[in-house]
């Protein structure tokens, strides 16, 4: 179980976020839809798209995932959110490459899991309802 340290700087981190990383700019596109177009050109301009392969974009894709657990630990808000930010960036260039789209991905996950029922103990184990059919 975390220690209230630990639970702390989370709290910290968040409020941190909230406060003052994601409040909306007026100079920047905000709209999903734009900044996954923004992304892929941006992927073209640099040869990205279509150089690169969905193996590469993946293995780049866990390199972010690990910069990001480093920004976790240090509590650095600018570092999860730069680390957030360069996850979805792979994922969008690995979707790009795969003849997929991120909200297709998103649509089919949460598809999946809409309508699962059950908790996340205080442990961290996520227990499943049990349904009548069972």
């Amino acid at each position: 179980m975390p220690n209230a340290e630990y639970l702390y700087r989370c709290m910290a981190v968040k409020q941190k976020i909230v406060s003052d990383i994601l409040t909306p700019r007026k100079d920047f596109p905000v709209n999903t839809d734009n900044l996954i177009a923004a992304v892929e050109q941006w992927g073209r301009e640099r040869k990205i798209i279509p150089n690169s392969t969905p193996m590469a974009q993946l293995l780049k894709t866990m390199s972010e995932l690990g910069e990001l657990a480093d920004a976790t630990l240090k509590a650095d808000s600018q570092g999860i959110v730069d680390g957030v930010g360069d996850v979805v960036v792979t994922l969008i260039l690995y979707c790009k490459l795969s003849g997929i789209t991120l909200p297709l991905c998103l649509a089919a996950a949460y598809d999946q899991i809409k309508d699962r029922r059950g908790v996340l103990t205080k442990e961290g184990v996520f227990v499943k309802e049990e349904s009548d059919g069972l």
